[in-house]
């Protein structure tokens, strides 16, 4: 009898035949969409209260989301983090860039956000939840409690 992983929410087809690779593959998934930890979610939500520019800001911002979510620049990393922005109106969002660069931009309520973003924009505005990690295939979406949600994209 083979073991098999089981993601909640999967699709399971019992009568399919996994051959190692999608097991390993799907056992990658189950650390992306770990809980995530209340500091994390208290960090990411007040990046407006942060200077990431500075040097301690910057490390302290890599080493949480690292810790967090795993070495970053791996092709099953996040290309950003979506939350709601309190600097006030006109801003409604903030997106954290992880990219080529991390770069964190404030987006004002009428300003488009790039594609890869544009569709978790309401995800992130939505009470429910206080994070939207983006990444090119899915979104994982946090509440204030650290409990996750997987999203294809």
């Amino acid at each position: 009898m083979q073991n098999r992983l089981i993601i909640p929410g999967q699709k399971i087809d019992f009568n399919e035949k996994k051959s190692s690779h999608a097991i390993s593959s799907t056992r990658e998934s189950v650390f992306s969409i770990k809980k995530r930890s209340k500091d994390y979610i208290n960090f990411i939500s007040k990046l407006e209260d942060i200077d990431v520019y500075k040097i301690n800001g910057f490390k302290e911002l890599t080493d949480k989301i690292s810790n967090e979510i795993g070495p970053l620049g791996l092709a099953s990393s996040p290309i950003g983090i979506l939350a709601k922005c309190f600097l006030g109106a006109p801003f409604d969002v903030h997106i954290l860039g992880l990219e080529a660069e991390i770069i964190l931009n404030h987006y004002k309520i009428s300003e488009p956000l790039p594609p890869s973003f544009s569709k978790a924009r309401l995800l992130a505005l939505h009470n429910q939840y206080s994070i939207v990690e983006v990444y090119n295939d899915k979104f994982i979406l946090i509440d204030s409690d650290g409990n996750t949600t997987n999203i294809k994209n």
